[in-house]
């Protein structure tokens, strides 16, 4: 696997092919945009972030604050100008910014600029933004704030995309701020204060690109982080089982679970829809199957005193899937290549003073480890466990709370002064990190020299592979599924490489010789897929590379079965007991469903070990119940449909004593939460005791007694639809 970067393995595995990093200063911040906002360009050669702190390592210095971008082709990082706010268009590898200048920073104290990568050139937008959203799905229209002082609300505007542009207000949703657009269709959404005791206060605004046709997209009952899907089909909801509502479906409507594994902050990854990321820890879903894995732990952590609470922006990995899903980009303040961890294997409670881990090999013999955010101290150590516990160093404790908390079982354990610039490097700074000094309050604390963070990627899957066939044209290259990363591609014949340089589509490529060719697709980063399937062909003929699928073409095809015969489409109509199988042409089977004279009852949607991951019944040509499961065949979550396709019912289950329990119940009437039960969304209450809410009127009620557990007091008389 050739490429510009060293991609290595890192210490602790995980689910990927290499992690590499894009910089390395511990001194300074370098982020990647937040994880709803896009660092990647739209070919996926760009990563854009900020570095904040060029002056003199100071952070915080608007005018000092550089925006820069990584080429992953050259492996070279390039300062593109003092400023902030990198935001990438869509479909072109333009990038917007803000210098700060001298001025009013409403009026003329900034300057948004528009940067063409591919010639250099730089055009000034207009002035007056002092906070960059995102860019219309089309292309047409950048978003953005101004916020007048510090702790003002927000005015909106766009800019049309040319020069000297004028600023154009959005009126009806001052206080907003992120505006991040859609990437297919007419909608922006933005994230607005709001009543947190009202349970249906709007978090999230969307309207037109005009700023017309406002409505609600979610409410403070929903409370969690959001982005859109990379092909903009669906609203995601993060902090939960990877959910969303359809793009063009405001709230009240439906929402629906979409994969198998549970995010924390939630995005984009891959423009065709397919995957999505998360975090806490680094995870990824596949869509079309249901199925979700975890990669690796980003350890970006900040050890903050209790009573900071979450302040976890300076660390959070902001994580952002690339336009083909094949790389992540995040943020991390620890050596994720060869920075020592392990992981806890057994649950310790608050009064414990021992933990068991997998090893303590390569920590030292007695010092202080780091446990989510808490610094625990040790007198000695096992191979296998760290004894002697002092818990909260420097007042530290995991959650931000005051009480102490578990240290659970899978959690990640890095030694503390790993996560610290060194004594004599510290010795050398003239000014500490102002974020951290702002915090911490004192610069005798271990805790101010806690390291930055610097940018990441992980490659998290191979590039898709190319397709040959023989037409009565002649022989075609078809793009692999997704390609917009592909630089080139290289060919093989009978096994050996005879392209020197990858070959750029759209071209035509000679074939001198007979003999069975393949082909491998090629990244910007220079990572390559699998070889493609293998093509017989004479020496004389033209070998056609496209640019895209031709018209027609699929990669998937379906086999027909009536008791296990292999029947016709026609036959499969006439049975009453029909199955239907969905190959893609390098996965396998991808699906199963079963018909009954040509009416659909079931669908299976299969992980790549065969696993049905998420399972459908239909009843009259209506889904009426949706499934996930997991790989191991363990039930997740079920779903409820009306006749009009509503989800009436979510529900999350849970495994207690060998049994699968309803941990967690909500019942919809046309996407409008009319009932509870299961955890209480805050801390009060032990979150194992079920508690129930209704609606009555417009409010959310908190009802005095549910049962035992949530599962015994599902009432079916109480439900709110009524199943076909």
């Amino acid at each position: 696997m050739a490429s510009s970067l060293d991609w290595s393995q890192p210490v602790q595995g995980g689910n990927i092919f290499g992690v590499a990093n894009l910089t390395n200063d511990p001194i300074v911040r370098d982020w990647a945009n937040y994880h709803n906002c896009q660092c990647w360009s739209s070919d996926g050669r760009y990563v854009c972030f900020t570095r904040f702190a060029s002056d003199g390592k100071r952070y915080g210095n608007q005018k000092a604050s550089e925006v820069h971008v990584f080429d992953l082709h050259t492996g070279e990082d390039q300062t593109v100008a003092n400023g902030q706010h990198p935001r990438w268009a869509n479909d072109h590898n333009w990038l917007f910014y803000i210098r700060f200048v001298d001025g009013d920073p409403a009026a003329e104290g900034t300057e948004v600029w528009w940067l063409d990568v591919e010639t250099g050139h730089k055009t000034l937008l207009g002035h007056g933004l002092t906070n960059l959203g995102g860019i219309s799905h089309d292309d047409t229209y950048l978003f953005g704030m101004v916020r007048v002082q510090s702790g003002s609300p927000f005015l909106s505007y766009r800019f049309r995309i040319q020069e000297n542009a004028k600023r154009e207000y959005i009126p009806g949703m001052d206080g907003g701020f992120q505006w991040i657009a859609n990437p297919q269709h007419n909608v922006v959404f933005a994230r607005v204060p709001n009543r947190e005791e009202d349970p249906f206060s709007a978090t999230r605004y969307w309207c037109d690109i005009d700023g017309s046709n406002i409505r609600v997209g979610s409410v403070t009952l929903e409370r969690c982080h959001q982005s859109w899907l990379g092909n903009g089909a669906y609203y995601l909801l993060g902090n939960s089982q990877v959910r969303g509502r359809k793009w063009d479906q405001p709230f009240p409507s439906s929402l629906h679970f979409l994969a198998n594994i549970r995010t924390g902050d939630i995005s984009p990854c891959g423009r065709n829809g397919r995957f999505v990321v998360g975090d806490k820890p680094l995870s990824m879903a596949d869509l079309r199957s249901g199925h979700g894995w975890y990669l690796l732990e980003d350890l970006s952590i900040i050890c903050y005193p209790s009573h900071i609470g979450d302040n976890s922006g300076p660390y959070d990995s902001d994580a952002k899937g690339s336009p083909d899903g094949t790389k992540i980009c995040f943020v991390s303040n620890y050596d994720l290549k060869e920075g020592t961890v392990t992981f806890i294997t057994k649950s310790a409670s608050p009064t414990d003073t021992r933990v068991e881990v997998q090893s303590t090999e390569e920590f030292p013999e007695t010092g202080e480890i780091v446990v989510f955010r808490e610094v625990i101290g040790y007198t000695h150590k096992t191979p296998t466990s760290f004894e002697g516990l002092e818990r909260k160093r420097y007042d530290t404790s995991g959650f931000g709370l005051h009480e102490y908390s578990d240290l659970a079982k899978g959690e990640a354990v890095t030694p503390f002064e790993a996560r610290c610039i060194p004594e004599d490097q510290w010795k050398t700074l003239s000014l500490p990190d102002s974020g951290l000094e702002k915090t911490i309050g004192s610069l005798d604390s271990p805790l101010i020299r806690q390291k930055s963070t610097d940018i990441w990627a992980v490659i998290v899957r191979l590039p898709d592979r190319p397709y040959l066939r023989q037409i009565e044209t002649g022989p075609e290259l078809i793009p692999g599924e997704s390609h917009y990363e592909t630089f080139g591609y290289h060919l093989f014949k009978d096994g050996q490489r005879i392209t020197d340089q990858p070959v750029h589509a759209p071209t035509s490529f000679e074939i001198a010789e007979a003999g069975t060719y393949t082909a491998v697709a090629v990244e910007n980063c220079g990572i390559e897929s699998k070889q493609s399937n293998t093509l017989d062909l004479q020496g004389g003929q033209t070998l056609v590379i496209l640019n895209d699928a031709p018209a027609g073409f699929s990669w998937t095809y379906d086999r027909w079965f009536v008791d296990g015969e292999t029947v016709d489409l026609v036959q499969s109509m006439q049975s009453e007991n029909a199955q239907r199988a969905i190959y893609h042409r390098y996965d396998g089977p991808i699906a199963r469903e079963w018909y009954a004279w040509g009416s659909l009852t079931a669908r299976h949607d299969l992980n790549g070990a065969g696993v049905p991951t998420r399972q459908c019944t239909y009843h009259r040509g209506h889904l009426f119940c949706r499934k996930y499961y997991t790989g191991n065949r363990k039930h997740l979550s079920t779903e409820y449909f009306d006749v009009e396709d509503n989800v009436t019912e979510m529900i999350l289950h849970q495994e207690q004593k060998g049994q699968t329990v309803e941990y967690d119940h909500w019942w919809y009437d046309r996407g409008m939460p009319v009932r509870r039960i299961g955890r209480t969304p805050a801390r009060r209450i032990d979150s194992d005791t079920p508690v129930m809410y209704v609606l009555s009127g417009d409010q959310w009620v908190l009802q005095d007694h549910v049962g035992d557990r949530p599962h015994e007091a599902r009432i079916a008389a109480e439900q709110t639809h009524t199943r076909e």
